[in-house]
């Protein structure tokens, strides 16, 4: 196992970018053309930190795994329209990525989100050189709060899950880190610092952490 006393792991989604109103207006705007209609609750409580493929199973009864990819690539090409014009890393996290690099802390992503929409945010962030691994959707089988994301992400970096910390901003994404074993600092993107509940530390900026804090949760 490294040496280092930990490693980040980040979930994309409402983590690297605050875009989580981009994805509900692209599900919205999907699921209207489909003649479906959700309040923001249902929205949080059937979308936010589940897997593209969990959300449509649940929409759609019977469907098919032909019917699961088109959806999902129509879902995501009117995400990635939406949010075009406005992409940009959330506060403070360029220069905490620059931190750890120096640091040698070793960083990754583990996401529920496919990869070209991986690739559409590190590259318009120009921040994938920060990461020694990214385990996107198609090395996932189960979705949060099943801790098989974080757990692979962990054993693609070779280090324990107790040596991880992960930041969240999901209610699900919490508990599967959590079921990982892991360290979690929740980011207050989708859900208040007060929502966050089972978390070691919260933050609504990256401004707001530094690797003395984190080491400190390891002691």
């Amino acid at each position: 196992m490294n040496n280092n006393k930990f490693a980040a792991i980040f979930d994309m989604d409402g983590v690297l970018i605050d875009n989580s109103d981009y994805h509900e207006k692209a599900w919205k705007i999907f699921l209207k053309r489909k003649g479906i209609t959700l309040t923001e609750k249902e929205f949080k409580e059937t979308v936010l930190g589940r897997t593209g493929k969990d959300c449509l199973k649940e929409f759609f009864k019977n469907i098919t795994e032909k019917e699961i990819k088109n959806y999902a690539d129509e879902i995501n090409a009117i995400y990635r329209e939406e949010y075009a014009p406005f992409i940009k890393a959330m506060p403070g996290l360029v220069d905490f990525l620059k931190a750890l690099k120096q640091n040698d802390v070793t960083a990754a992503i583990a996401t529920s989100a496919p990869p070209v929409n991986v690739d559409y945010v590190t590259e318009a962030l120009k921040i994938r050189h920060y990461f020694t691994n990214i385990i996107d959707d198609t090395q996932v089988t189960k979705g949060k709060p099943d801790p098989e994301v974080y757990l692979n992400s962990a054993n693609a970096i070779n280090y324990a899950p107790s040596q991880c910390v992960v930041f969240e901003d999901s209610i699900l994404g919490i508990q599967a880190a959590k079921n990982a074993g892991m360290k979690v600092i929740g980011v207050a993107t989708t859900h208040k610092i007060s929502e966050l509940k089972n978390v070691d530390l919260a933050i609504e900026t990256y401004d707001e952490i530094n690797i003395e804090r984190i080491n400190e949760l390891f002691k």
